[in-house]
C-alpha cells in the first residue's frame, strides 16, 4: 500500500524528491480502466528482455511511478495503447 497526499503549497523538506519508484501489481485491465475513469494521464510500455508491462504515472509532486504487470495480462484491447 502506498499513501500519497496532495498539498495546496510546496512543503519544505530536507529530503529530495525521488526520481521514481516501482510497484508490482496484477489486474492490468481493471487498473487502466480506473485511470481512464478518473482522467489520470498515463503511459504504458513493454520492457525489452523483461516479461512486464509498465504503466507510468506521476504523482502530485511530479515523482515518476511505474506499476509493473505480468506481460501475459496484456490483451488485444490494450496492445493498441502501448507507447511507441
Amino acid at each position: 500500500m502506498v499513501h500519497l497526499i496532495d498539498a495546496d503549497k510546496e512543503l519544505q523538506s530536507i529530503e529530495p524528491k525521488i526520481e521514481h519508484f516501482a510497484i508490482t501489481a496484477s489486474g492490468l485491465a481493471d487498473f487502466v480502466a480506473l485511470l481512464d475513469a478518473r482522467g489520470i494521464e498515463f503511459g504504458m510500455n513493454t520492457v525489452p528482455a523483461f516479461p512486464v508491462i509498465q504503466v507510468n504515472v506521476f504523482d502530485c509532486d511530479g515523482n515518476h511511478i511505474h506499476i509493473d504487470f505480468a506481460a501475459d495480462e496484456l490483451d488485444e484491447s490494450l496492445k493498441a495503447r502501448l507507447a511507441g
